[in-house]
C-alpha cells in the first residue's frame, strides 16, 4: 500500500505518490490549480465555502489555486477537497502525479437536483390541487344527496310503514 493514498502498488517501478517526507517526481501544482480553479468555477463555489465543506484552511486553499505551493500539501487535504467536490477522494492526487483522471465521479449532490426537485413538485402540486377540488365537488354531491335523502326518508317511512304490529288485531279465528 501506498501510504496516505489507498491504493495498491502493483509496479515496484511506479511512482509512490506524495508521502509526507516530500514530492514525488512529476508533481504538478499547475496541474492542481487548474483542476480546482475550473472545478470551483464550474460550480460556483468560493474559497470560504470549500473550506467550511472540506474542513480545509482558506489559506491552504488559495495556496493550491495558485500552484505555485512551496508548503507540502498532505493527501488527507486533496482527498478532503476532492470529496467536497464531488470527485473521487484521489481525482486531485491523480491530476497531481499526471496519472488519468477518468473515474466515474461521485453523484452530485442535491442542489444540482433542485431545478428538478422544484419542477416535480410543482407538478405534484397542481396534481394535488386538481384532486382537491375533485374531492370537494364529490364531498358536495354527497352533501346534497345525504341532504335530499333525509327529506325523503320521512315520507318514505310514513308510507312503507303502514299500521304498527301492536296496532294490529290478530285475525278472529272465528269469525
Amino acid at each position: 500500500m501506498i501510504a496516505g493514498y489507498g491504493g495498491a502498488v502493483t509496479d515496484p517501478g511506479e511512482s509512490r505518490g506524495y508521502t509526507a517526507r516530500g514530492p514525488a517526481t512529476g508533481e504538478s501544482w499547475p496541474a492542481v490549480a487548474a483542476a480546482l480553479n475550473a472545478r470551483m468555477a464550474e460550480r460556483r463555489t468560493g474559497q470560504k465555502a470549500l473550506s467550511e465543506a472540506s474542513g480545509v484552511s482558506v489559506a491552504t486553499l488559495r495556496q493550491l489555486q495558485r500552484g505555485t505551493s512551496t508548503r507540502r500539501v498532505q493527501n488527507a487535504t486533496l482527498q478532503a477537497i476532492a470529496r467536497a467536490l464531488d470527485w473521487p477522494d484521489d481525482h486531485l492526487i491523480d491530476v497531481l502525479l499526471s496519472r488519468p483522471t477518468d473515474k466515474p465521479a461521485t453523484p452530485p449532490g442535491w442542489f444540482d437536483y433542485a431545478p428538478w426537485i422544484d419542477d416535480r413538485l410543482d407538478a405534484l402540486e397542481r396534481r394535488l390541487d386538481t384532486v382537491d377540488e375533485h374531492l370537494t365537488a364529490l364531498r358536495d354531491s354527497f352533501d346534497s344527496l345525504s341532504r335530499r335523502l333525509d327529506q325523503l326518508t320521512p315520507a318514505r317511512h310514513a308510507r312503507s310503514a303502514g299500521p304498527s304490529p301492536d296496532t294490529t288485531t290478530a285475525p278472529d279465528p272465528e269469525g
